[in-house]
């Protein structure tokens, strides 16, 4: 496989999730993190973003990862302890 882009990797990535791995790791793995290595098509399991990261580069220091939290549409969540208006952020 020839180097990738971001968008590469991405797209590389959620299709290995959804065709190889989203079944098998679905039950009993809730909000833990899969790290897909996209070229070699393994995945690494960890609690944590960076637990399924640093399993990934312990078996493949340059590999290309697509982290997904499994059972969410996303790895990270982003919140904020101030409102929002149309015209500017409340307090």
């Amino acid at each position: 496989m020839a180097t990738m882009n971001f968008d590469q990797v991405a797209e590389t990535g959620k299709k290995l999730y959804e065709e190889e791995f989203k079944e098998k790791f679905a039950t009993g793995h809730t909000g833990e993190v899969l790290a897909i290595e996209v070229k070699s098509k393994t995945a690494y399991l960890g609690k944590t973003p960076l637990e399924a990261l640093s399993a990934g580069e312990a078996a493949n220091q340059a590999g290309l990862f697509y982290l997904v939290r499994i059972g969410s549409p996303g790895v990270y969540h982003l919140r904020s302890t101030r409102r929002a208006t149309r015209d500017r952020l409340v307090s």
